[in-house]
């Protein structure tokens, strides 16, 4: 199935070709399919706003030939910045890191990083999403050893006494500021026995570890 990444994003079917464009303000970042399910998957960003993923019904071949379009069937809002989704084995549950990736403007807008469940049955009515967030402060946090590329003390050393702050306000980002908002999730593995989902925070040079069960961020490792 190639994909062309353009200002929208098409999948390409073949015998016969089948177009399905896929529009968004913004940008695509990761797809995944669940062949046995028939589930396509689809993240997609609006930074510093906070992202989706769709989630299509397959094609399907009638006996005479002929293929029906792609169904799309949901569209789930999940934390800011999708940066990667993996569901799991049975294809009950799709898991997303929500990177949160700061937006550089007049001002600094830091969204918090996060991990979204997304549980099915997907090619039912309804699904749910649950959203994991992490509670560790910067105190915390320092003394596991994780880095912080933007702490709060950064934030008023670079506000207070550097001369950026003539052109980026850092008013926002100061008033809303959690150690959440400079932990950045990436990338992540489901556990072999999934009770657990791995994620990777790249800038943060850390891994956190989610109960799947309990949708709680149970530890942080560097």
């Amino acid at each position: 199935m190639p994909l062309t990444n353009t200002s929208s994003l098409f999948l390409v079917f073949s015998a016969p070709q089948l177009d399905i464009v896929i529009t968004d303000k913004d940008a695509y970042t990761d797809i995944t399919v669940c062949p046995e399910k028939s589930i396509l998957f689809a993240a997609t960003k609006n930074d510093p706003n906070p992202g989706s993923v769709v989630i299509y019904k397959a094609a399907t071949r009638s006996e005479d030939g002929t293929v029906a379009s792609p169904e799309l069937i949901h569209t789930v809002e999940v934390g800011a910045g999708p940066d990667n989704i993996k569901a799991n084995k049975d294809c009950t549950i799709l898991a997303v890191a929500n990177e949160g990736e700061g937006d550089y403007g007049e001002e600094l807008i830091n969204p918090e990083g996060s991990v979204t469940l997304i549980k099915g049955p997907f090619n039912e009515a309804d699904v749910t999403a649950a959203t994991v967030t992490f509670p560790w402060t910067d105190e915390e946090l320092l003394e596991k050893g994780v880095h912080l590329p933007l702490s709060k003390n950064s934030l008023e050393y670079w506000d207070d006494h550097s001369n950026v702050a003539d052109d980026l306000n850092f008013t926002a980002a100061r008033a809303s500021y959690t150690a959440a908002s400079v932990l950045e999730p990436e990338w992540l593995v489901w556990s072999a026995d999934e009770k657990y989902v791995l994620v990777n925070l790249q800038e943060n040079a850390a891994l956190v570890k989610v109960n799947v069960e309990t949708e709680t961020a149970e530890d942080i490792y560097r």
